[in-house]
């Protein structure tokens, strides 16, 4: 694998404002020369961690770690260094130089690899989502706007058992099993489609990127209401949250995070103004997840389904975010509602009223 030039890490050091990395993942406040914030590494009420922005450095006092803004990716958010550096590369819009040297013996990076393929079955999938197509016109009778559908990167999977593995091939079978979008048949050795005829949800990671999909049917499909991917090197739902990339800004700027359940909930409160929304896809909320929205703010807003399963998650909600050293509180909603249907029933006004 190549090496990335020194000049391009040199580069990448220069234009990277450590403040304004580190300020993406914890909420900073300004005081004398330096930046203040919880500790992204342990539950604190007193903030221990401090930015120095004119000598690019980190310091949490509560676990004695510290460094520059690829250090805090590392630590942070479990990157290596050549992730880190691209991911700082990235974000500077600065294109990356190779040594001419290579590495024959150092593998292919399979996290950058399966990222790749989460990112072309993306543009694939969306590609699919046209004009008279029957899931386009699904999501438009559950009043999904176009700019939501844009904004969450929602496509469309044909019915086909092999379309994805052929569009894909590029990438070699084991890639491509790694990567969950399909599975190998004990027959014959060949690559299906894990995913057909759904309407498909990318769930990225908080920086934007995708790491797996939500494969929702819909119509006269059959099978699971949801199918989604299972866990890889790039994926564990347990250290997700969807909706995290776009709404961790809005979640920073109103100190309140609002906790649902599904792909629907978060996109139809985004469209009604609840622009901090996200979540759990279905799972128990986890202590990893809870850790992730406390980078952001110590406040969550629980709005659940109003049937008995709905009721009960909430109630373990609670004692999760309590137990994170966070604070709670509940929105229940009318009997028969989940934050879908409310929405849609009474628009954003009648929202922010009930919420009131």
């Amino acid at each position: 694998m190549k090496r990335i030039s020194q000049k391009t890490v040199d580069r990448i050091y220069a234009e990277t404002d450590v403040v304004a990395v580190i300020g993406e993942f914890v909420q900073l406040k300004k005081r004398g020369h330096n930046q203040f914030g919880l500790s992204p590494f342990v539950n604190e009420k007193t903030p221990s961690f401090t930015v120095h922005q004119g000598k690019g450095i980190w310091k949490d006092f509560s676990t004695g770690k510290g460094g520059n803004a690829v250090s805090f990716l590392m630590e942070s958010e479990g990157m290596n260094y050549p992730e880190a550096l691209r991911h700082l590369a990235d974000r500077a819009k600065i294109e990356i130089e190779y040594d001419n040297d290579t590495d024959q013996s150092t593998e292919p990076d399979t996290t950058c690899t399966l990222k790749a393929i989460a990112s072309t079955a993306t543009t694939l999938y969306q590609s699919q989502l046209v004009a008279g197509c029957s899931a386009l016109t699904y999501l438009h009778e559950r009043s999904i706007t176009t700019e939501s559908i844009t904004a969450f990167q929602i496509g469309y999977a044909p019915d086909q058992w092999e379309w994805m593995a052929g569009k894909l091939s590029n990438f070699g079978k084991e890639a491509i099993k790694q990567s969950g979008l399909c599975f190998e048949q004990d027959t014959n050795g060949k690559l299906t489609d894990r995913f057909r005829n759904r309407i498909m949800f990318p769930i990225t990671d908080h920086f934007g990127k995708v790491i797996a999909f939500g494969g929702r049917v819909f119509g006269e499909g059959k099978g699971a209401k949801y199918i989604n991917s299972p866990a890889s090197a790039i994926y564990d739902k347990s250290k997700v949250l969807y909706g995290l990339s776009q709404a961790r800004r809005s979640i920073t700027d109103r100190d309140q995070c609002i906790l649902t359940e599904g792909y629907l909930d978060v996109i139809m409160l985004h469209q009604h103004g609840q622009t901090n929304a996200v979540a759990s896809c279905g799972t128990a909320l986890t202590v990893q997840q809870c850790q992730l929205i406390r980078r952001f703010t110590l406040n969550v807003l629980i709005v659940r389904d109003s049937d008995k399963a709905g009721l009960a998650a909430m109630v373990k909600d609670v004692q999760m975010v309590l137990s994170c050293g966070m604070y709670p509180s509940v929105l229940p909603l009318p009997k028969g509602d989940d934050p879908d249907s409310f929405c849609r029933k009474v628009g954003q006004e009648g929202f922010e009223a009930h919420k009131a």
